[in-house]
Parts: C-alpha cells; sequence; structure tokens
C-alpha cells in the first residue's frame, strides 16, 4: 500500500510541476468592431416554484425594437420607443475586441444607469493596445 502511495505522489508532483500554458490573445487579432447592441430593463415579476412557494424574480426585458451599426462611421444607432423610462437601462454590446471602456460619462454595460442621453461614446480596445472610438446614438 506504501507503495502505491508513493506512486501516486510522485505522479501528482510531477504533473504539478507541468509549465503553465499562456492564454493565446492572438484570437482576438487586432479588431476594434462593435457588432451588435441591445438595450433592456429589469423586470421584477412574482414566479411559483417546483414546490408551490411563490417568490419575486428578476429578469432582463429587452426594450431596444432596432440597431444599425456602420463601422465605416464608427456609430451604432439604436431605436427606442419614446414610452420607455431611460432612468434605468443598461446594455449589452457585442464587439470582436478585447474590451471595452465607456468615455464621457458613458453609462457602465451591464450596470443599470440613466441613458437620458441621446449619444454616448464607447472604446473598444484590442488585444495589441490599439482601439477605435464608437459612438451610439438613441433615436425614437
Amino acid at each position: 500500500m506504501k507503495r502505491y502511495l508513493l506512486i501516486l505522489t510522485a505522479l501528482v508532483s510531477l504533473i504539478a510541476c507541468e509549465p503553465r500554458i499562456e492564454l493565446d490573445e492572438s484570437q482576438w487579432e487586432n479588431k476594434a468592431e462593435i457588432t451588435n447592441m441591445f438595450i433592456y430593463r429589469m423586470q421584477v415579476d412574482e414566479v411559483e416554484l417546483s414546490d408551490g412557494t411563490k417568490t419575486k424574480g428578476v429578469k432582463k426585458v429587452t426594450v431596444s425594437t432596432k440597431y444599425e451599426v456602420d463601422s465605416d462611421a464608427a456609430t451604432v444607432t439604436i431605436t427606442l420607443p419614446a414610452d420607455v423610462d431611460r432612468s434605468a437601462l443598461s446594455c449589452y454590446i457585442y464587439h470582436t475586441g478585447e474590451s471595452i471602456t465607456p468615455l464621457e460619462n458613458a453609462p457602465v454595460p451591464g450596470e443599470l444607469s440613466d441613458w437620458s442621453s441621446n449619444s454616448y461614446k464607447f472604446r473598444v480596445n484590442t488585444v495589441g493596445a490599439e482601439y477605435k472610438d464608437w459612438t451610439i446614438n438613441i433615436i425614437e
């Protein structure tokens, strides 16, 4: 039994000493494009669980009805219905870069924020330290 334990310990030690594999960031290329975007609000609903008890649940409800991406002009035009309360909305921005950064007090994607303005700026960053600044225009 001691022999098997010794062999197992040796194997684990050998495996643990393997060199680390770094993330291949070249998959991101040097593209900084926005491909899709939608704006949503959070809605609280009462839901019934499998045991019959009721509880409150929260879901994302998309409020934007249409979007148009113009890569050459680096703009996204997104349509919201006129009756949407813009005081607590958020967005998903799909992009080909490594990350996206809000500029000039633009709302942070994924966080509920005030979207009362009709224009926001975001920067899509690439792995190669390049970037492209985008303007998001909201129309009704």
